[in-house]
């Protein structure tokens, strides 16, 4: 809520302004001994959380986080430096973040496929199918068990009940954490806003190390009698899985043209960057758990690069941009504004709150 973002943005600003680590204090807008007032003044003007607007507003931000030279010769070097210089392929994608515009698209009508030149991480797009098969991802064993699905499940009905959707025919307010995007009738609950009510998900997840991506990892709502828009999500580095938790009968996904069902407990692995659409003809709504992740062929230390950059982007979006990043809940960046763990990487990667702590 915009009120209790500047609230807490007042509560935390002198712990900021003394305990950054960083060297030099351009991306608070601000430096040690500016006025306070001035500070104060400009951290007033109203809040909107990236998570609570549409999906173009994220991409705005993002591209002010790219755009800024403060983000990338401060707080790109100070995290991610050494693998800049060590991992060429994420130095090159680092570089398009930077260097190309953000609306360049690449066109592969003959694959199905589309892609943003600026997101496009290179070398890792030879042999793409729509489809990849679970059997290939270890942990999809633990998404379509027994023990998993009926946690998830059970979760999932208390989560419905203390965090309830929000109308599709209005903007969601601040004070909902289901937020909407891409289409309408598609709501979405980000795991790391949703760890508190549902623990043991996020703990079984954690535990099979899915190799999490930045965007997407949580529950996915389709309102009943709808179908998405046909897309592609333009990211060549991420696959999604997609989970039956609460799925209706003829619930189904198009990728490139064929057609496969989503069924309770089953796990579909799908590219999105071929263009793709779901459909739910049912009279009730349809969940899945959402996961995306990174593509395989990246290295393993790639990986690590992308998720340590990413996290390095949300700091950025709440300490330079003053906006709260996509599934991040207030009270516990207001927790770790008066702890100083914002400047921590650890506390802006992983599905808990707690994690790093």
């Amino acid at each position: 809520q915009p009120s209790t973002v500047n609230t807490m943005w007042r509560a935390g600003v002198t712990l900021l302004l003394g305990a950054c680590s960083c060297p030099g204090t351009a991306f608070l807008h601000t430096t040690r001994h500016a006025s306070r007032a001035r500070v104060l003044a400009a951290l007033s003007e109203p809040v909107n959380p990236a998570w609570g607007a549409h999906q173009s507003t994220a991409l705005s931000l993002d591209q002010q986080c790219f755009s800024s030279e403060a983000f990338w010769s401060v707080l790109v070097p100070k995290f991610v430096g050494q693998e800049v210089e060590t991992l060429p392929r994420f130095a090159d994608f680092l570089r398009r973040l930077r260097e190309e515009p953000p609306d360049a698209i690449s066109a592969l009508a003959a694959e199905g496929r589309e892609l943003l030149n600026q997101y496009t991480f290179p070398g890792i797009d030879d042999g793409r199918e729509p489809f990849p098969s679970p059997n290939d991802f270890e942990w999809c064993q633990l998404l379509q068990s027994p023990e998993f699905i009926a946690t998830a499940q059970e979760e999932l009905a208390a989560t419905l009940q203390t965090m309830p959707l929000h109308s599709d025919d209005s903007p969601p307010t601040d004070a909902v954490s289901w937020q909407s995007a891409a289409w309408y009738g598609w709501q979405f609950l980000p795991l790391r806003a949703a760890s508190r009510t549902m623990p043991r998900t996020v703990e079984m997840l954690e535990r099979a190390q899915v190799p999490f991506a930045h965007r997407f990892v949580g529950v996915a709502r389709q309102r009943a009698a709808t179908e998405g828009i046909l897309h592609s999500d333009r990211r060549n580095y991420m696959l999604s899985s997609l989970t039956g938790l609460k799925v209706p009968t003829g619930c189904d996904i198009t990728v490139h043209g064929e057609r496969r069902p989503i069924q309770n407990g089953k796990t579909l692995i799908v590219d999105n960057t071929f263009f793709h659409k779901v459909n739910n003809p049912a009279d009730e709504d349809r969940f899945v758990l959402m996961i995306e992740f990174w593509h395989p062929s990246l290295t393993s230390e790639e990986a690590k690069a992308m998720e340590k950059f990413f996290a390095v982007k949300d700091m950025y979006t709440l300490v330079g941009l003053k906006q709260v990043p996509w599934g991040f809940m207030d009270d516990e960046i207001e927790d770790a504004i008066q702890t100083g763990r914002i400047m921590e990487l650890d506390f802006w990667m992983g599905l808990q709150e707690s994690r790093g702590s």
